[in-house]
């Protein structure tokens, strides 16, 4: 994928309305948030999309479960420990 130039013009609050040829191309979607960047030397702006985590998610991507998750990864990859290959499995390892 190459680079998408589009003229836009800020409107009269500071807003700019992203084209839709850009928006479809990167898949952007009304609720997208972005990390705002301002290079003072080159006077550009560059806009960043930002992944955002559903608050029932959020624990999952925390330090600390990431962290177990690369251990358990790690143990399965040298044999230490077997990934459960049905349900039955889960639930016996459970007992």
């Amino acid at each position: 994928m190459g680079s998408i130039n589009s003229v836009v013009k800020i409107q009269s609050r500071y807003q700019i309305t992203i084209p839709s040829v850009i928006r479809k191309a990167i898949g952007l979607d009304d609720k997208q948030l972005f990390k705002i960047i301002a290079d003072e030397d080159s006077r550009k702006i560059i806009l960043e999309p930002i992944a955002t985590i559903p608050e029932d998610q959020k624990y999952f991507w925390s330090e600390e479960w990431q962290k177990e998750e690369k251990l358990v990864e790690k143990e399965i990859r040298e044999g230490k420990l077997e990934a459960p290959k049905n349900i039955d499995e889960v639930l016996k390892g459970l007992e």
